[in-house]
């Protein structure tokens, strides 16, 4: 089985290409067509020459309004794509919230954790489908010759469920959209990111 591509942009967590899969009748996802990521607050100029050898026109950022507030975007030259609002990230701040505080107030509560994040990728896709319909239907009118981004902050879990779920549309086998689900272990440093988030 294939699988994506993780490319290594300065600033940008979980980069890559989802092109490479094959689906179920035979027919495979080209590569540099679509693309999910973190992101891009942390973009300088190079960074931007380099997303940009991609062709990425069209972006779609699920983060929500706060998210966006706290890691304001500046697009940088040569790299200016048509930016889409989309937020999904309500519910999905909400749980991030109730997860962070369950951990800083009592033993690591296991079991409490494991039905949160279940609770959470059930929830999460059904409470934003107006969010996610959005996404389908710019990825479905994009037409201008270019390759699509989708993301929210770390470009993980909203964004795992929306490729999770392109990848169903598109009649991809079950273990590939687990194993792109899964990449994000490969595509980012976890240690580093829990270091980060305990400081």
């Amino acid at each position: 089985m294939n699988k994506a591509v993780i490319h290594a942009i300065p600033g940008v967590r979980n980069f890559r290409d989802m092109g490479g899969y094959t689906s179920k009748n035979g027919g495979t996802l080209a590569h540099g067509r679509l693309f999910r990521s973190g992101h891009f607050a942390e973009v300088n100029t190079a960074a931007a020459e380099q997303i940009a050898e991609h062709n990425i026109t069209t972006v779609v950022d699920f983060r929500s309004a706060p998210e966006k507030d706290r890691m304001r975007v500046t697009w940088h030259a040569p790299w200016t794509p048509r930016y889409v609002e989309n937020p999904i990230g309500g519910n999905a701040a909400a749980w991030i919230k109730d997860l962070f505080e369950r951990v800083a107030n009592a033993p690591f509560p296991a079991d409490e954790l494991h039905a949160q994040f279940i609770l959470a990728f059930q929830t999460i896709p059904i409470a934003n489908a107006d969010g996610l319909k959005k996404l389908f239907d710019v990825l479905i009118d994009d037409d201008d010759g270019g390759a699509a981004l989708f993301h929210c902050t770390a470009g993980k879990d909203r964004t795992g469920i929306a490729g999770a779920l392109i990848m169903t549309a598109l009649d991809m086998p079950e273990d590939a959209i687990f194993a792109d689900f899964l990449l994000t272990n490969e595509a980012v440093d976890l240690e580093a990111r829990a270091v980060e988030a305990a400081t």
